[in-house]
């Protein structure tokens, strides 16, 4: 057995003080190289290594291959090997949320529970140098100015500065900007690309112009497909109305809304069978007999035997252990109706299905419990009330680009499916004390409505903080 590093992620700061002492032989720094080298494997007698020699050699035929086996042939796994890594900055909040719904990529972005941010907004195309651009930014500033005022006010009051900063940005709106980094391999680039140009914002069109023009001359035989495409345009996009032609997010500024301390979890279906057929794939492993077999045997089998399935695994379990994929066989579907904050830490579970609708300003708003009991919520009524009063009166004008200007205390419902092994990442991350608030009431309930229906194989989905303790009870 023969194991090789064959490449790793460079910074652009070096690659470019490189090209320079390279010169010519500086055009075989793209990532192409690999990707043309290991499609050839498959049909090729020479080793993975002078495949490799051969396509940094020659650059412009290795690119000739990629673009015949990936867009003629079809096989555009080929572009996986090509991993670019992207500075992302002066992006708004709310194109975020889009940016990171896409599963196949790693994001790391500036968090608003750790950084105080300042009063920095994206202006849409949408909205800019239209009639109602000065009062959309009077009231970004006013936002802004409630958001230092809770800050203040808490952190007088002796609230840590790590919670005072992660509640008081429960007032600023979805415009505010952001920056992050991102890791993405070229084929999943690609779909990024095509999907965000057929966006109905132009802050994600523009995103998606500039990703390309950032890559066209590094990997230009691996990323094709990146035009107007109808199909992601009405079957991937945000519609404004629902499948009745009816608003997607009725009511006025006048309507009556409520405050809500804590998110809204709902268990909408669950896999009856889910347990069983967790456990019965644990026996199909290591048996000779069909699934359905194991399936009847539990099915006449006390909770005292499915436990002692199962307590060899979680003995030997830590809080860092994935669970086997068995458990993958068991899905739950939930109704969520959190805040914006709390879908900032949902959406990053990408190996979730999560349905979102709009913000809706007619959910209410979310109260932080600290800020209720320090007595500024009526600061958080205010902040909802000024960018909701906007909102409703600039929607019909600049259609989904209006939502940038809601809070983070809005609320909006989320379907999200998961499977039980999901269902222990989450609980491991959110429910634990470390946590941010709202989020880990979701997982919590989520926990909760789950043990219901699977109380076996649910038993060690908690936090990590309390992993160990929660093992001891079994033993």
């Amino acid at each position: 057995m023969h194991v090789a590093l064959a490449g790793i992620n460079i910074d652009t700061i070096l690659l470019e003080k490189i090209k320079t002492s390279l010169g010519e032989e500086a055009s075989g720094l793209t990532p192409e190289t690999l990707s043309a080298s290991y499609a050839r494997i498959s049909r090729s007698k020479k080793t993975i290594r002078s495949l490799r020699e051969s396509a940094v050699k020659e650059v412009e035929k290795a690119r000739r291959s990629n673009k015949k086996i990936i867009f003629e042939m079809g096989h555009a796994s080929v572009a996986e090997h090509a991993v670019l890594n992207f500075d992302v900055s002066g992006i708004s909040r709310y194109a975020v949320e889009f940016i990171e719904n896409f599963r196949l990529a790693s994001f790391t972005e500036k968090s608003q529970r750790y950084v105080l941010f300042k009063e920095e907004y994206k202006v849409p195309k949408e909205i800019l140098n239209g009639k109602y651009e000065k009062e959309y930014r009077d009231t970004i500033h006013t936002l802004a100015s409630i958001y230092s005022e809770i800050y203040e006010k808490l952190t007088a009051r002796n609230i840590e500065e790590e919670s005072a900063k992660e509640d008081s940005r429960y007032a600023t709106s979805l415009a505010a900007l952001t920056q992050f980094g991102m890791t993405i391999n070229a084929r999943s680039l690609e779909y990024m690309i095509v999907r965000l140009k057929n966006s109905s914002l132009s802050e994600l069109k523009d995103f998606a112009s500039d990703l390309y023009e950032s890559i066209r001359d590094t990997v230009p035989s691996l990323v094709k497909y990146i035009e107007q495409d109808p199909y992601y345009k009405e079957f991937y996009g945000s519609p404004e109305k629902d499948s009745r032609g009816r608003d997607s997010y009725p009511g006025t500024a006048e309507t009556e809304v409520h405050s809500s301390v804590y998110p809204e979890v709902i268990l909408s279906d669950y896999d009856n069978a889910g347990e069983n057929k967790i456990l019965a794939s644990m026996l199909f492993r290591n048996g000779g007999r069909s699934l359905e077999h194991y399936i009847s045997l539990l099915n006449k089998s006390s909770d005292e035997y499915k436990y002692c399935l199962l307590k060899p695994l979680f003995k030997e379990m830590k809080a860092y252990h994935p669970l086997p994929r068995f458990f993958e066989l068991a899905d739950l579907t939930f109704q969520v109706e959190c805040s914006a904050s709390a879908y900032a830490q949902l959406k990053r579970h990408r190996m979730t299905v999560q349905i979102p609708q709009h913000y809706n300003p007619g959910l209410g708003y979310t109260v932080p419990p600290v800020i209720k009991s320090s007595g500024l919520e009526d600061l958080i009524a205010k902040a909802y009330e000024i960018s909701t009063k906007l909102f409703y009166k600039i929607r019909s004008e600049a259609g989904q680009a209006a939502q940038y200007i809601l809070t983070n205390a809005h609320r909006r419902r989320v379907l999200v499916k998961l499977d039980i092994r999901e269902l222990y990442h989450i609980s491991r991350l959110r429910c634990d004390k470390y946590a941010q608030w709202e989020i880990r009431k979701v997982a919590e309930k989520m926990v909760e409505l789950a043990r219901d229906k699977y109380p076996l194989v649910t038993l060690l989905a908690c936090g990590k903080d309390r992993f160990t303790a929660c093992r001891q009870k079994l033993d």
